[in-house]
């Protein structure tokens, strides 16, 4: 039996995936109740190679290739689908938050049972960022706090934290209803849970930060943007609702 399904979704992720597998064999060693769903979206570099390479030292251990790069909600959309727990966490590649917090989460989602999303909180009074942490990064996240709060879920400070927890209902209502392949799919999660009247909370991390370049960020948060519009026409029009 799986309980929990770790999904990690893997874009030009060479530089540090194998010691990202290394700490997750670990972890899948000492819970046999956990699977891992590692999907890589179409790397250029020799991220397949590097996955592959763990396939035998891995307990519960499935690789995903994408043929081409479709977006980090593309991927995880087609991990979801063969998802075998009854519960599924993602996280990013480069495991910024390290994977203590998945068995903390996982037994609030277990004395909870009422709860459909539990998300990792930057903004959570408990929660640790290092410093280093950019000027422009903090600004962004600001921005888009304000930005959600007012036309997405008015409660929640920090959608774009990666990592974060489902309850297989809300897994395949994500699968089912979810359409945004990039960033926002973070922010669409919420919308299906909002839809739904499923209830979400927030969990304390600690965030140790890989800087990233600022056009980078420019970019994405002007595609965010866009897909935010859409995201609220969707929920208006019924699209996230059963």
């Amino acid at each position: 039996m799986i309980e929990l399904s770790i999904l990690i979704p893997a874009y030009n992720a060479g530089k540090f995936l194998a010691q990202t597998l290394a700490s997750v064999r670990e972890l899948l060693l000492a819970q046999p109740t956990f699977e891992l769903i590692l999907v890589d979206d179409g790397s250029a570099d020799d991220t397949v190679s590097i996955a592959e390479s763990f396939k035998n030292s891995i307990p519960r251990y499935t690789i995903l290739t994408l043929p081409k790069n479709r977006g980090k909600g593309y991927a995880l959309r087609m991990a979801m689908q063969k998802t075998q727990g009854d519960l599924v966490v993602f996280t990013d590649a480069d495991l910024p938050y390290g994977l203590t917090p998945i068995v903390s989460m996982l037994a609030v989602m277990k004395r909870e049972e009422d709860l459909f999303l539990l998300y990792g909180s930057r903004s959570h009074e408990n929660s640790k960022v290092q410093q280093g942490y950019t000027l422009l990064r903090k600004f962004g996240r600001m921005f888009f706090s304000v930005v959600i709060r007012t036309f997405i879920v008015s409660r929640v400070v920090d959608t774009q934290c990666g990592i974060k927890m489902f309850r297989g209902a809300l897994a395949r209502a994500i699968v089912e209803r979810g359409v945004v392949d990039r960033f926002a799919f973070d922010i669409e999660c919420f919308m299906i849970a909002k839809a739904r009247g499923w209830r979400y909370a927030d969990f304390p991390v600690a965030l140790n930060h890989r800087k990233e370049s600022s056009v980078r960020i420019v970019r994405d948060t002007l595609c965010i943007l866009g897909d935010i519009v859409l995201i609220n026409l969707r929920y208006l029009r019924g699209r996230y609702t059963n």
